[in-house]
């Protein structure tokens, strides 16, 4: 089969991703990718006892779009739009609703707590891509579940009644679930439109890792990286609470307002502020 990487592939423009036993090959001809392709595929499967799926395997258009990995790619006026796929979302809204139907009499904080996993999780999987909308729609269908959840617990009181005994107003909404537990800790649901979109970078073709003149762009990457995730945060957290909050080269407090930048030193990492930063790249 032909390979990007091959005179013969591109010169066909013929290219594939591959992940585990999912894969997408594309070409600039249906043709090729009947006549060539399918073919070569199905020969080289068979030689060792495989087929190609019949429901998976599809051979379309990039503007009318297909799944992959739970992401729809679509081609929309010559922009390329990633999102998640329609199928993924109904699956997942089916799951919140029997984790919600299975606990009609559990307590609120323990709802939160079982959902709240269950929701980063998903959110986060589909953060690098256009999912604002689709994190919309989500949040709504939940609000609607848990709403009937709320009122189905209490038929003889009013829907404004519920309303005020389980949603309150926070962070700018006044349609919060939340509740305080036992140990009088505040929970609150968390919402999909709660996670920032953040787009993936590319690394540069020419950065060297061993070059020192590329230090700063590692080292800007490496703060991006963990910033972008959850357990990034933690660990940035750390970082700061060891240096008691102190940028080491002005002994000054670094803060959101400040600003902040990862600087590694013999593989440790140090959290300095922007100008701090460039000041010791630049000497």
């Amino acid at each position: 089969m032909y390979k990007g990487r091959d005179e013969k592939g591109r010169r066909k423009k013929v290219y594939y991703v591959r992940y585990c036993d999912d894969f997408i090959i594309t070409a600039d001809k249906k043709e090729i990718l009947e006549n060539e392709i399918k073919p070569q595929i199905s020969k080289f499967l068979s030689i060792r006892g495989l087929e190609l799926s019949k429901e998976k395997t599809l051979i379309t258009h990039i503007e009318q779009g297909f799944n992959f990995l739970g992401f729809n790619i679509k081609k929309v006026k010559n922009k390329l739009l990633i999102r998640p796929s329609k199928e993924n979302v109904k699956r997942f809204l089916k799951e919140i609703k029997a984790v919600i139907k299975q606990n009609k009499t559990a307590k609120q904080e323990n709802l939160i707590n079982i959902l709240n996993p269950k929701i980063r999780g998903w959110a986060n999987y589909y953060r690098h891509v256009v999912s604002r909308k689709t994190y919309e729609k989500v949040d709504a269908q939940i609000w609607i579940k848990l709403y009937k959840w709320a009122y189905r617990r209490h038929p003889n009181k009013g829907k404004r009644w519920c309303v005020k005994r389980y949603f309150y107003y926070n962070n700018g909404s006044n349609w919060s679930f939340q509740a305080v537990d036992i140990k009088e800790r505040l929970r609150i649901l968390y919402k999909c439109t709660d996670i920032k979109i953040i787009r993936h970078k590319l690394i540069r073709d020419n950065a060297n890792p061993y070059d020192s003149e590329w230090r700063l762009y590692f080292e800007e990457r490496e703060g991006y990286r963990l910033f972008e995730s959850v357990n990034g945060q933690k660990a940035l957290y750390r970082i700061w609470k060891n240096q008691n909050g102190i940028c080491p080269i002005c002994n000054t407090k670094v803060t959101r307002k400040t600003g902040w930048k990862i600087h590694i030193k013999d593989k440790n990492k140090v959290i300095l502020h922007p100008k701090c930063h460039r000041k010791i790249h630049s000497e």
